[in-house]
């Protein structure tokens, strides 16, 4: 098998995106680096299966950098996090169709993946650190907007430190939006609380002081892993 290859600039560290579009199929990558400043660079690319062909790539210099973040997809865009290394990142919006900027707004910075309610016209992301102020950055939180203009639909949990910038907001069917607590432990990074939020709204439905590592869920079942190594399922 010959692979195909195309030429991207940056470093990669992240999971593509994948979708198929009246037969054509395509991959969106994000990757991180620095322009000819040394400020910090985030580049995403639009690349075609079949040929491994650019469609389109951005560049955005001084709002971070897309060190981590997959990107998500609704059915007109693209969104994108950045992790800023001395200050908060930013949420971006850009066309699928030719890459063009849509909007961005500032949040605490995050390689964390966006997840979007395309019924809802919602995207929700995670980010910051429980570590304090380091470098001008806020503490963790979770936020919700509106995918439309990126107005802010609810948000400012920091006073309950959730999220952190390696933990991605997981949506349920049954309208909880599920996020993790960092443990503050700062050389880890891991999570010890999982916190169901109303998906609308942003108030806590429950919570359980272990597990918090980004959710999978499946068969109406929560799978999270708390930094004691523990896998927890909730019902």
């Amino acid at each position: 098998m010959t692979p195909v290859q195309q030429k991207i600039r940056g470093y990669f560290q992240a999971t593509p995106a994948y979708e198929s579009v009246s037969g054509n199929e395509y991959v969106y990558l994000t990757g991180w680096g620095y322009n000819n400043v040394s400020q910090q660079a985030g580049y995403l690319y639009k690349v075609n299966v079949a040929t491994g062909a650019e469609v389109w790539s951005v560049e955005e210099s001084g709002k971070g950098a897309f060190c981590g973040s997959p990107p998500a997809l609704d059915c007109s865009n693209v969104y994108v996090t950045s992790y800023d290394f001395s200050t908060d990142g930013y949420l971006f919006k850009y066309s699928k169709r030719n890459g063009a900027s849509a909007g961005s707004v500032q949040i605490e910075r995050t390689d964390a993946t966006p997840a979007i309610d395309t019924t809802n016209g919602l995207i929700y992301v995670s980010g910051g650190w429980n570590g304090g102020d380091w470098g001008g950055s806020t503490p963790p939180g979770v936020r919700c907007f509106y995918t439309n203009n990126l107005t802010q639909k609810w948000g400012g949990r920091v006073n309950e430190s959730m999220g952190g910038w390696t933990c991605s907001v997981s949506l349920g069917g049954d309208g909880l939006a599920f996020v993790g607590k960092e443990s503050g432990d700062m050389n880890s990074f891991c999570y010890n609380t999982t916190y169901a939020l109303n998906a609308l709204t942003g108030e806590t439905e429950w919570s359980y002081s272990q597990g918090g590592a980004t959710a999978a869920i499946a068969n109406d079942k929560i799978y999270t892993v708390g930094n004691n190594g523990h896998l927890y399922r909730f019902s």
